[in-house]
């Protein structure tokens, strides 16, 4: 890799901030409906059913709910994911360590694990606020969610299934790096938008389709209040009521939200990478 084709740390964090935000809003709708599909009764309607009770219920509002919440935690979760994972890899190309498929996985593991844990309260935060009924809501906002889960669960409360999160969300991104900077390598050297898009949504197509069984148990440690409750009850839970069609519940739906939401998020990245290489402005 030329050092003239690296990115700078500040411009590695405002461009990850960009991209993860746009694509966040872009597919909020989808993301609504997935976590509703994950965590309540909804399980059994169909995607369709969920969009029209969401604007039935609360009108177009409904489709964004728990958006600011989300870019809140979105803003420097992208923004240290990306951080994370050209830093990592320009370290470890600069030093020769590993041949380039080993540098991406390694990267994109580093990137896990360093966002998730910078922002795991936020998401748990997040997914109170996305299920919470609007008619009568236990939260009022993101501090009130924040005080209320500690005083009756303990910090704890705020990193529930974060072990969970860290068994799927450290190998979703490690797919998920490994396989648009993969399909960048052999299929976009000139760095075209549209192929960037393409390849982002293959990469998160890939990455969801493996990860999507333990994205759905981290849902429902994160909603659960109880205490004893952990990874295998919760497990058991689920295959004792839905049989192993329980463990995708909600995939297409998660699908329908990964994908472009990957696609863009690269698209928009690449965009502002090349943007500030190019014109040396940070």
């Amino acid at each position: 890799m030329d050092k003239t084709s690296q990115i700078s740390k500040t411009g590695s964090l405002i461009s990850g901030g960009i991209a993860g935000c746009i694509a966040r809003t872009c597919t909020s709708p989808l993301e609504v409906i997935k976590t509703l599909k994950q965590t309540t009764d909804s399980s059994s309607k169909s995607f369709s059913q969920c969009f029209r009770n969401i604007y039935q219920t609360e009108g177009i509002r409904g489709y964004f709910r728990g958006n600011g919440t989300y870019l809140i935690r979105t803003l420097p979760y992208s923004a240290i994911q990306f951080l994370t994972f050209e830093q990592t890899n320009n370290y470890l190309t600069n030093n020769n360590y590993f041949n380039k498929n080993a540098r991406y996985l390694l990267s994109g593991a580093s990137a896990g694990f360093t966002s998730l844990t910078f922002t795991y309260p936020l998401e748990v935060i997040r997914t109170r606020l996305t299920i919470q009924s609007r008619l009568n809501p236990e939260y009022t906002g993101i501090t009130n969610a924040c005080t209320k889960i500690v005083k009756t669960e303990g910090i704890k409360g705020l990193f529930k299934g974060y072990t969970m999160s860290c068994m799927g969300f450290i190998p979703y991104l490690t797919i998920n790096f490994y396989t648009f900077n993969y399909l960048k390598d052999y299929t976009n050297p000139t760095g075209n938008t549209l192929i960037n898009l393409v390849n982002g949504s293959a990469a998160g197509t890939a990455a969801i389709s493996i990860m999507y069984p333990s994205d759905l148990i981290r849902r429902k440690l994160q909603v659960n209040k109880e205490h004893n409750i952990g990874i295998f009850k919760t497990v058991k839970n689920i295959y004792k009521i839905n049989g192993i069609r329980g463990f995708y519940s909600g995939y297409f739906t998660g699908i329908a939200k990964v994908t472009p939401q990957s696609g863009i998020t690269f698209m928009v990245y690449e965009l502002c990478k090349k943007y500030i290489i190019e014109n040396k402005v940070i």
